[in-house]
Protein backbone atom coordinates (compact mmCIF):
# COMPACT_ATOMS: atom_id res chain seq x y z
CA UNK A 1 0.00 0.00 0.00
CA UNK A 2 1.05 3.30 -0.63
CA UNK A 3 2.24 5.60 1.82
CA UNK A 4 2.12 9.17 0.76
CA UNK A 5 4.43 11.85 2.67
CA UNK A 6 2.68 14.21 4.67
CA UNK A 7 4.60 17.50 4.81
CA UNK A 8 3.55 19.24 8.79
CA UNK A 9 4.22 22.87 8.51
CA UNK A 10 4.92 24.60 11.43
CA UNK A 11 5.21 28.62 11.55
CA UNK A 12 6.32 30.12 14.30
CA UNK A 13 7.13 33.91 15.98
CA UNK A 14 7.87 33.96 19.47
CA UNK A 15 5.89 30.90 20.77
CA UNK A 16 9.12 29.07 21.24
CA UNK A 17 7.47 27.68 24.99
CA UNK A 18 4.52 25.86 23.10
CA UNK A 19 6.74 24.72 20.30
CA UNK A 20 8.28 21.14 21.30
CA UNK A 21 4.50 20.21 22.58
CA UNK A 22 3.02 20.93 18.99
CA UNK A 23 6.71 18.87 17.71
CA UNK A 24 6.04 16.10 20.03
CA UNK A 25 2.49 15.66 18.64
CA UNK A 26 3.92 14.81 15.07
CA UNK A 27 6.23 12.51 16.41
CA UNK A 28 3.74 10.57 17.78
CA UNK A 29 1.60 10.37 15.07
CA UNK A 30 0.70 6.70 14.27
CA UNK A 31 1.08 7.64 10.35
CA UNK A 32 4.68 7.64 10.23
CA UNK A 33 5.50 8.89 6.40
CA UNK A 34 5.80 12.56 7.03
CA UNK A 35 8.42 15.34 7.25
CA UNK A 36 8.27 18.52 9.59
CA UNK A 37 9.20 21.70 8.71
CA UNK A 38 9.30 24.50 11.10
CA UNK A 39 9.00 27.77 9.73
CA UNK A 40 10.55 31.07 12.07
CA UNK A 41 9.32 33.72 11.38
CA UNK A 42 11.58 36.09 12.96
CA UNK A 43 11.10 35.07 16.36
CA UNK A 44 13.53 36.17 19.32
CA UNK A 45 12.64 33.65 21.39
CA UNK A 46 13.90 29.78 21.82
CA UNK A 47 12.05 28.65 18.72
CA UNK A 48 15.83 28.07 16.77
CA UNK A 49 17.25 26.41 20.02
CA UNK A 50 13.29 24.29 20.34
CA UNK A 51 13.38 23.08 16.87
CA UNK A 52 17.25 22.21 16.27
CA UNK A 53 16.56 20.14 19.25
CA UNK A 54 14.84 17.69 17.10
CA UNK A 55 16.83 15.58 14.80
CA UNK A 56 13.57 14.96 12.25
CA UNK A 57 13.08 18.59 12.27
CA UNK A 58 14.09 21.23 9.29
CA UNK A 59 14.46 24.51 10.55
CA UNK A 60 14.44 27.40 8.56
CA UNK A 61 14.68 31.35 9.34
CA UNK A 62 12.75 34.24 7.68
CA UNK A 63 13.02 37.89 8.90
CA UNK A 64 9.15 38.32 9.88
CA UNK A 65 6.42 38.47 7.13
CA UNK A 66 3.63 36.77 8.76
CA UNK A 67 1.87 33.19 8.83
CA UNK A 68 0.38 33.45 5.65
CA UNK A 69 4.50 34.20 3.98
CA UNK A 70 6.05 31.46 6.34
CA UNK A 71 3.12 28.65 5.68
CA UNK A 72 4.28 29.52 1.60
CA UNK A 73 7.58 29.45 2.28
CA UNK A 74 7.07 25.87 3.71
CA UNK A 75 5.05 24.72 0.81
CA UNK A 76 8.22 25.95 -0.94
CA UNK A 77 10.52 23.12 0.57
CA UNK A 78 7.84 20.70 1.47
CA UNK A 79 7.91 17.20 -0.72
CA UNK A 80 4.95 16.20 0.39
CA UNK A 81 1.72 14.92 -1.47
CA UNK A 82 -0.08 16.52 1.35
CA UNK A 83 0.08 19.34 3.67
CA UNK A 84 -0.97 19.85 7.61
CA UNK A 85 -0.17 23.53 8.73
CA UNK A 86 0.16 23.19 12.26
CA UNK A 87 0.36 26.31 14.73
CA UNK A 88 3.18 26.49 16.98
CA UNK A 89 0.60 26.50 20.01
CA UNK A 90 -1.75 23.85 18.60
CA UNK A 91 -0.85 20.20 18.83
CA UNK A 92 -2.56 17.48 16.50
CA UNK A 93 -3.96 13.76 18.16
CA UNK A 94 -2.04 11.12 17.35
CA UNK A 95 -4.09 9.51 14.16
CA UNK A 96 -4.54 12.98 12.94
CA UNK A 97 -2.14 12.42 9.75
CA UNK A 98 -3.61 8.83 9.62
CA UNK A 99 -7.04 10.03 9.27
CA UNK A 100 -6.26 12.52 6.74
CA UNK A 101 -4.21 10.40 4.51
CA UNK A 102 -7.17 7.84 4.02
CA UNK A 103 -9.82 10.47 3.93
CA UNK A 104 -7.64 12.39 0.99
CA UNK A 105 -6.82 8.70 -0.89
CA UNK A 106 -10.05 7.98 -0.81
CA UNK A 107 -11.89 10.91 -2.15
CA UNK A 108 -9.86 11.81 -5.38
CA UNK A 109 -12.17 15.17 -5.69
CA UNK A 110 -11.57 16.90 -2.37
CA UNK A 111 -9.25 19.48 -2.37
CA UNK A 112 -8.76 18.99 1.34
CA UNK A 113 -10.78 17.25 4.23
CA UNK A 114 -11.01 18.26 8.11
CA UNK A 115 -12.18 16.64 11.29
CA UNK A 116 -13.25 18.48 14.55
CA UNK A 117 -11.20 19.90 16.87
CA UNK A 118 -10.80 20.48 20.89
CA UNK A 119 -10.26 24.03 22.21
CA UNK A 120 -8.46 24.10 25.63
CA UNK A 121 -7.55 26.37 28.06
CA UNK A 122 -3.79 27.31 29.40
CA UNK A 123 -4.21 24.15 31.93
CA UNK A 124 -5.56 21.49 29.63
CA UNK A 125 -8.89 21.28 30.27
CA UNK A 126 -11.32 20.84 27.43
CA UNK A 127 -13.37 24.11 27.23
CA UNK A 128 -15.61 23.00 24.22
CA UNK A 129 -15.67 21.02 21.04
CA UNK A 130 -16.19 21.70 17.64
CA UNK A 131 -19.50 19.54 16.28
CA UNK A 132 -19.59 17.40 13.96
CA UNK A 133 -20.01 18.82 10.12
CA UNK A 134 -21.97 16.71 7.74
CA UNK A 135 -21.47 18.86 4.47
CA UNK A 136 -19.07 21.90 3.86
CA UNK A 137 -19.24 23.43 0.51
CA UNK A 138 -18.97 26.60 -0.89
CA UNK A 139 -22.52 27.88 0.16
CA UNK A 140 -21.68 26.81 3.60
CA UNK A 141 -18.40 28.42 4.16
CA UNK A 142 -19.79 31.43 3.00
CA UNK A 143 -22.39 31.27 5.83
CA UNK A 144 -20.37 30.45 8.17
CA UNK A 145 -16.70 28.92 8.70
CA UNK A 146 -17.16 25.31 10.06
CA UNK A 147 -13.40 24.72 10.19
CA UNK A 148 -12.65 25.64 13.61
CA UNK A 149 -8.93 26.16 13.11
CA UNK A 150 -6.26 24.68 10.42
CA UNK A 151 -4.58 22.37 12.39
CA UNK A 152 -7.49 20.05 11.83
CA UNK A 153 -7.20 19.99 8.29
CA UNK A 154 -4.70 18.51 5.11
CA UNK A 155 -5.17 20.01 1.92
CA UNK A 156 -3.75 18.25 -1.43
CA UNK A 157 -0.39 20.37 -2.46
CA UNK A 158 -1.37 20.02 -5.87
CA UNK A 159 -5.06 21.72 -5.43
CA UNK A 160 -3.75 24.82 -2.90
CA UNK A 161 -1.08 25.61 -6.01
CA UNK A 162 -3.83 25.58 -8.19
CA UNK A 163 -4.87 28.47 -6.30
CA UNK A 164 -1.91 30.35 -5.80
CA UNK A 165 -1.59 28.76 -1.97
CA UNK A 166 -1.42 31.94 0.87
CA UNK A 167 -2.35 35.19 -0.23
CA UNK A 168 0.20 36.60 2.04
CA UNK A 169 -1.91 40.52 1.80
CA UNK A 170 -3.71 39.05 4.57
CA UNK A 171 -2.44 39.98 8.10
CA UNK A 172 -5.69 37.64 9.50
CA UNK A 173 -8.12 35.18 8.42
CA UNK A 174 -5.62 33.90 5.38
CA UNK A 175 -6.98 30.26 6.31
CA UNK A 176 -10.68 31.50 5.73
CA UNK A 177 -9.43 33.05 2.11
CA UNK A 178 -8.24 29.27 1.73
CA UNK A 179 -11.39 27.41 2.56
CA UNK A 180 -13.39 29.52 0.25
CA UNK A 181 -11.05 29.66 -2.60
CA UNK A 182 -10.15 25.94 -2.76
CA UNK A 183 -14.36 24.83 -1.85
CA UNK A 184 -15.24 26.96 -4.96
CA UNK A 185 -13.49 24.59 -7.32
CA UNK A 186 -12.66 21.05 -5.22
CA UNK A 187 -15.01 19.00 -2.73
CA UNK A 188 -14.16 19.63 1.01
CA UNK A 189 -14.50 16.27 2.61
CA UNK A 190 -15.40 16.23 6.47
CA UNK A 191 -14.61 13.36 9.33
CA UNK A 192 -16.20 13.11 11.95
CA UNK A 193 -13.43 12.13 14.38
CA UNK A 194 -11.38 14.56 15.92
CA UNK A 195 -7.98 15.73 14.55
CA UNK A 196 -6.37 18.76 17.07
CA UNK A 197 -6.62 20.55 20.02
CA UNK A 198 -5.71 24.60 20.50
CA UNK A 199 -5.17 26.70 22.90
CA UNK A 200 -7.66 29.12 23.75
CA UNK A 201 -5.43 32.69 23.36
CA UNK A 202 -7.96 35.19 21.84
CA UNK A 203 -6.41 38.43 22.47
CA UNK A 204 -9.35 40.71 23.54
CA UNK A 205 -7.47 44.04 22.50
CA UNK A 206 -9.77 45.93 20.28
CA UNK A 207 -7.50 46.76 18.09
CA UNK A 208 -6.95 43.26 16.92
CA UNK A 209 -11.04 43.01 16.62
CA UNK A 210 -10.96 45.66 14.17
CA UNK A 211 -8.28 43.65 12.20
CA UNK A 212 -10.07 41.00 12.16
CA UNK A 213 -13.07 42.53 10.73
CA UNK A 214 -11.40 44.01 8.55
CA UNK A 215 -9.32 41.46 6.75
CA UNK A 216 -12.43 38.87 7.18
CA UNK A 217 -14.65 41.62 5.10
CA UNK A 218 -11.64 42.06 2.93
CA UNK A 219 -12.02 38.32 1.95
CA UNK A 220 -15.84 37.72 2.18
CA UNK A 221 -15.95 41.28 -0.70
CA UNK A 222 -13.71 39.70 -2.91
CA UNK A 223 -16.38 37.01 -3.35
CA UNK A 224 -19.27 39.11 -4.26
CA UNK A 225 -18.66 38.60 -8.27
CA UNK A 226 -19.25 34.50 -7.73
CA UNK A 227 -22.29 34.96 -5.50
CA UNK A 228 -24.43 38.21 -6.80
CA UNK A 229 -26.48 35.95 -9.47
CA UNK A 230 -26.98 32.80 -7.77
CA UNK A 231 -29.62 33.13 -5.11
CA UNK A 232 -28.40 30.12 -2.87
CA UNK A 233 -25.56 31.60 -2.78
CA UNK A 234 -26.05 35.30 -2.28
CA UNK A 235 -28.73 33.92 -0.06
CA UNK A 236 -25.65 31.98 2.05
CA UNK A 237 -23.42 35.49 1.94
CA UNK A 238 -25.91 37.56 3.16
CA UNK A 239 -26.66 35.30 5.80
CA UNK A 240 -22.46 35.14 6.36
CA UNK A 241 -22.44 38.65 7.12
CA UNK A 242 -25.00 39.30 9.29
CA UNK A 243 -23.22 37.15 11.50
CA UNK A 244 -19.97 38.03 11.08
CA UNK A 245 -21.15 41.73 11.53
CA UNK A 246 -22.46 40.68 14.97
CA UNK A 247 -19.20 38.53 15.92
CA UNK A 248 -16.69 41.25 15.12
CA UNK A 249 -18.66 44.56 15.34
CA UNK A 250 -20.91 44.17 18.12
CA UNK A 251 -17.55 44.01 20.64
CA UNK A 252 -15.99 47.06 18.86
CA UNK A 253 -19.16 48.98 19.00
CA UNK A 254 -19.49 48.23 22.50
CA UNK A 255 -15.65 49.50 22.64
CA UNK A 256 -16.55 52.87 20.79
CA UNK A 257 -19.16 53.71 23.17
CA UNK A 258 -17.00 53.56 25.89
CA UNK A 259 -14.38 56.14 24.10
CA UNK A 260 -17.26 58.13 23.27
CA UNK A 261 -18.20 58.12 26.95
CA UNK A 262 -14.66 58.72 28.17
CA UNK A 263 -14.91 62.24 25.73
CA UNK A 264 -11.70 60.52 23.94
CA UNK A 265 -12.49 62.35 20.87
CA UNK A 266 -9.21 62.48 19.46
CA UNK A 267 -8.57 58.11 19.83
CA UNK A 268 -7.07 56.45 16.80
CA UNK A 269 -9.29 53.50 17.47
CA UNK A 270 -12.17 55.61 17.50
CA UNK A 271 -11.48 56.61 13.80
CA UNK A 272 -10.78 53.72 12.92
CA UNK A 273 -13.74 51.86 13.90
CA UNK A 274 -15.96 54.41 12.84
CA UNK A 275 -13.95 54.98 9.04
CA UNK A 276 -14.65 50.84 9.07
CA UNK A 277 -18.43 51.04 10.30
CA UNK A 278 -19.41 53.93 7.76
CA UNK A 279 -17.24 52.73 4.46
CA UNK A 280 -18.11 49.37 4.84
CA UNK A 281 -20.93 48.33 7.66
CA UNK A 282 -23.31 51.48 6.83
CA UNK A 283 -26.50 49.81 7.18
CA UNK A 284 -25.56 47.41 9.81
CA UNK A 285 -23.99 50.65 11.76
CA UNK A 286 -26.66 52.79 10.98
CA UNK A 287 -29.36 50.05 12.90
CA UNK A 288 -27.27 49.51 15.64
CA UNK A 289 -26.99 52.88 16.32
CA UNK A 290 -30.91 53.26 16.23
CA UNK A 291 -31.16 50.23 18.18
CA UNK A 292 -29.20 51.47 20.73
CA UNK A 293 -30.74 54.93 21.01
CA UNK A 294 -34.18 53.12 21.33
CA UNK A 295 -32.53 51.17 24.41
CA UNK A 296 -31.68 53.97 26.24
CA UNK A 297 -35.21 55.59 25.29
CA UNK A 298 -36.95 52.56 26.42
CA UNK A 299 -35.05 51.81 29.48
CA UNK A 300 -33.83 48.24 27.66
CA UNK A 301 -37.23 47.52 26.47
CA UNK A 302 -36.62 47.06 23.09
CA UNK A 303 -39.18 45.96 20.14
CA UNK A 304 -37.47 42.86 18.61
CA UNK A 305 -37.90 43.79 15.08
CA UNK A 306 -35.79 46.66 15.11
CA UNK A 307 -31.83 46.05 14.39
Amino acid sequence: METPLVSVIIPCYNQGQYLQEAIKSVLKQTYKSREIIVIDDGSKDNTREVSESFTEVKYIFQHNQGVCAARNQGISIAKGKYLVFLDADDKLLENALKVGVHALETHNDAGMTFGRAYCQDQEGSVKRASPEVKTCSYADLLSFNTIWHPACAMFRTKALASIGNFDTTLVNCGDYDIYLKLSRIYQIHCTPQFISTYISTENSLSTNKLRAFRYMFQIRRSHVKYVRHIKELSKAYQEGNYFYQSYYGTPLFSKLLDILKNHDFKSPLLQEILREFIVHHPRWFILKVIRYCITKITGGKLSPQVG
